[in-house]
């Protein structure tokens, strides 16, 4: 992460910018990197991701999502998709610098038809997330643990649309106990 240490996020909520190394000097921290605001796979993952919100905070442990676009994300933010602050990357900078995928054209059948993608789409539809193909949708995201101070604990770069890395294996490398996590998928309540 020393590559993009000095990056400049936006917080959502307020409008500061700060450097990304500023979220993990004073904690460690679940960071997801979105591909798209209204995309409503990443709407679900935020959702997944938030379920852990409550273990995170017993172990004083920060939850954060950081997206491309100003489109779609008053919308992110207002629908609390996830219980953590959210960061813009106005620049791509930072997902230029982590060398995340972009999708071609060509890949987009096979994206959107993978079994991940339907069951993310599946499982959005049976909890009432709903969401729009607006923005760029080619880009790829990822999910890192960093502990206090800057040391990777985990990664995974994603390779479709809907690949995201197990909750259970996030808690593992924060040394917490993946046990009370409730086996994928986990959305469970009406958004």
């Amino acid at each position: 992460m020393e590559k993009v240490a000095d990056n400049l996020i936006k917080k959502v909520s307020s409008g500061e910018l700060v450097p990304i190394n500023s979220l993990w000097q004073s904690k460690s921290l679940i960071l997801a990197f979105v591909r798209r605001w209204g995309w409503k796979l990443c709407r679900v993952w935020a959702t997944q991701l938030s379920t852990l919100k409550p273990q995170l905070e017993a172990h004083d442990i920060d939850l954060v999502a950081v997206g491309l676009e100003e489109f779609g994300v008053d919308e992110f933010f207002a629908g609390n998709f996830l219980k953590g602050d959210i960061y813009l990357d106005q620049d791509y900078a930072t997902y230029k610098a982590l060398n995340f995928d972009r999708a071609s054209i060509l890949s987009l059948p096979k994206q959107m038809l993978s079994s991940d993608v339907r069951k993310l789409n599946s499982e959005a539809n049976s909890v009432g997330i709903s969401g729009n193909m607006k923005g760029d949708g080619m880009q790829m995201g990822g999910t890192f643990v960093i502990e206090k101070g800057g040391k990777v604990l985990f990664h995974h770069k994603q390779t479709g649309f809907g690949d995201h890395p197990k909750l259970t294996d996030l808690l593992s490398a924060l040394g917490l106990n993946a046990e009370k996590v409730e086996p994928e998928p986990s959305c469970q309540s009406k958004w």
